[in-house]
């Protein structure tokens, strides 16, 4: 992980390194961490729609439409393994992060992971597990993180960074439920080919 993770995107072009060059692999999912976190939420759609939802990294930026420190860079159209997605996170409302993740899990419709092989955590690995729960379904977010040590490391992490991921994934969970509510969660090729 890089000190350039939280140069905006123009500053790391500026400096001649561009964002989403020669992706590296990624480790196997597992690494030791500070801190791993759970987040569950039900929301009221079918198994099916919720994982299609989730793999289209698109809907990223819909999920996370009125974060307002939420920015989707680019995506490879896909989350199965090997694919990247990319995106921005304003820190203390002046400080882009740029971060990069790479899909490594994709077993429908139960689960997808990603890890994370540019930004400032040393480790950081979110998966993602989808259970039918009677009509509705049950999304768990599982999170395995470790912040460098010139970062603030653990205190960091603990003190800072944890209530910062409850209020990202209660809101994501908030705003998942509400997609569905309005009928939201079909993928846009999937709409199109259904109603075209």
């Amino acid at each position: 992980m890089s000190f350039l993770a939280v140069a905006s995107t123009p500053l790391l072009r500026a400096v001649g390194i561009d964002y989403d060059v020669d992706v590296p692999n990624v480790g196997s999912g597992v690494c030791e961490v500070d801190m791993k976190l759970q987040y569950e939420h039900r929301v009221e759609a079918p198994l099916d729609a919720v994982f299609r939802f989730h793999a289209d990294p698109a809907n990223l930026a819909l999920l996370l439409a009125r974060w307002p420190t939420f920015r989707l860079l680019r995506h490879d159209g896909h989350v199965r393994p090997g694919a990247a997605t990319w995106f921005q996170e304003t820190v203390a409302g002046c400080i882009p992060v740029v971060m990069g993740f790479r899909h490594t899990i994709y077993e429908p419709p139960h689960r997808q992971a990603e890890e994370m092989f540019h930004g400032p955590f040393q480790c950081f690995v979110h998966t993602h597990e989808f259970a039918a729960h009677g009509g509705a379904t049950l999304v768990r977010d599982l999170l395995e993180v470790r912040i460098p040590w010139y970062l603030g490391g653990e205190p960091v992490m603990r003190g800072v960074l944890a209530r910062a991921f409850d209020r990202c994934f209660r809101f994501r969970g908030r705003e998942l439920q509400r997609l569905a509510v309005e009928g939201r969660l079909a993928p846009r090729a999937l709409a199109a080919e259904e109603h075209g």
